[in-house]
Parts: C-alpha cells; sequence; structure tokens
C-alpha cells in the first residue's frame, strides 16, 4: 500500500509490484543471486533435508544460480491480494479491496493484451516482457524457466504461474463478479488450443520458450481448474470476457 516510505513495494502509476523480492524492507532492484534466495551459510548434511535434494550449501547456491530476473511484476504476486483481502474482511475499509481489485484488474488486462495468457513479466515501465528483452513469457518461475538441477545436471521445468490464481479468487470473493474466473478458465483453454499429437498421442504444453510451447505431456493443463469449479459450481467454461 506505500504507507510505509521505507517500503514503496507498489508502482500505482502503472499499477505493478516492483520485485517478486519485496516486503517490509521494499522491492529488491537488482538481479538476484543464490545468496540472496539461499541466505547465510548453513551445514546442510545430516540436519536439514532441503526440498530438491542438495547436500550441501554450496549445492544450495548452484541450484539458485540462474534465479536472477525477479525485477519487475510477476504472476506470483498475485498472492499480495490475499493480505489485502484479510484487511479488508478485518476492518472493512475500502482503500484494502480497492487495491486488490485495481491489482487484479490490471492482471487482467495483461492477459487480454497477450492474446489471454498471463504473462510472467511486467517491466517497470508497465510493458509486457520489460525486465526480460520483452519476452512475455521470462523471469524467474516463468512460462520459459528452465533450469539445470545441480546434483544431476537434469533441466527441470519450474513454471509456477499458476499461484496467481489466488489472485483472482480473492477478487471473485469480494465482487462476486465471474469475470475473474472466466478470465482463468479462457486461458487453460487457449494452453490446451496449443497440443499436438506426438507418437500417436495427444499430448498437451506445460512451458512456453523461444521457440515455442514445449514441455508436452498426456494430461491437460488444468490448474486452477478445480478452483474455479470449486467457486462457480458450473462445469462449463464460457469465454472469458477480458479475452474476447
Amino acid at each position: 500500500m506505500n504507507e510505509d516510505p521505507g517500503a514503496p513495494n507498489y508502482d500505482p502509476q502503472h499499477k505493478l509490484i516492483c520485485s517478486m523480492f519485496n516486503g517490509s524492507r521494499g522491492p529488491l532492484m537488482r538481479k538476484t543471486t543464490g545468496l540472496d534466495w539461499a541466505g547465510d551459510p548453513i551445514e546442510v548434511e545430516n540436519r536439514f533435508h532441503p526440498g530438491h535434494g542438495e547436500r550441501s550449501y554450496a549445492e544450495m547456491l548452484a541450484h539458485f544460480k540462474d534465479y536472477n530476473d525477479t525485477v519487475g511484476d510477476h504472476p506470483q504476486n498475485l498472492a499480495a491480494t490475499s493480505l489485502a483481502a484479510n484487511a479488508f474482511m478485518l476492518t472493512g475499509e475500502a482503500k484494502y479491496r480497492n487495491w486488490l481489485l485495481e491489482y487484479v484488474d490490471a492482471w487482467q488486462q495483461r492477459m487480454q493484451d497477450n492474446n489471454g495468457i498471463i504473462p510472467s513479466n511486467i517491466g517497470l515501465d508497465g510493458s509486457i516482457g520489460g525486465a526480460t528483452n520483452g519476452k512475455w513469457y521470462g523471469g524467474v518461475y516463468g512460462w520459459g524457466f528452465s533450469v539445470k538441477v545441480p546434483q544431476t545436471g537434469a533441466i527441470a521445468n519450474r513454471n509456477q504461474v499458476h499461484r496467481a490464481v489466488i489472485g483472482f479468487s480473492n477478487a471473485f470473493l469480494l465482487t462476486g463478479n465471474r469475470q475473474d474466473i472466466d478470465a482463468w478458465t479462457g486461458m487453460i483453454d487457449r494452453i490446451n488450443s496449443n497440443s499436438k499429437m506426438i507418437d500417436g498421442q495427444r499430448m498437451y504444453p506445460r512451458m512456453f520458450g523461444d521457440h515455442g510451447w514445449y514441455d508436452f505431456t498426456a494430461e491437460p493443463w488444468s490448474q486452477g481448474a478445480l478452483e474455479c469449479y470449486f467457486w462457480t459450481l458450473r462445469p462449463e467454461r464460457p469465454t472469458a470476457r477480458s479475452c474476447q
């Protein structure tokens, strides 16, 4: 909300959160390093079980070495709407509701401007892909975020844009406006429309990079579909108004 002068996380002109790294100290406005993610050195072996199997602090740093593009807005920042939703429900102050809807509406517009697909980076000037050389699929945990696993050398696809559905759910909670759900279900349809036959089987993409859609699997992309059905109890998926 920028009410703390030491934490100017939000740009009200461009309606964006300025970095994936944000909080009570404000946004981190440079490329991040493994040290930013891993924190201070710790003893790992025989003490901790890191989620990606790192056996040492050095491997923790190596895990995060390509987690660099965090400047600008990212879909995961829509999780911040939960703070605003709770503040509004606890206090009744309209400023929290207004901020939440302004921010979600901005992301809906970005989806509309990107052919119905939520972009995974918004530059500080408000442009899609503005902090990742114009690539709408850029950024940490974005559509094209594939990194090497240091222990094995294998490539891991770590697209986490689906977490943005939290923001749309909070907007729907406060307004009951179906367009917040339709934007998401419309995106599901658009992603799956890029399916193709591989070895005689219909396959669906999970990632998008410099050469188009990739990481095809047998299951359709359905992140957030169950939630959308739960919120509406309507099985049909009408075309999203914001994507027409």
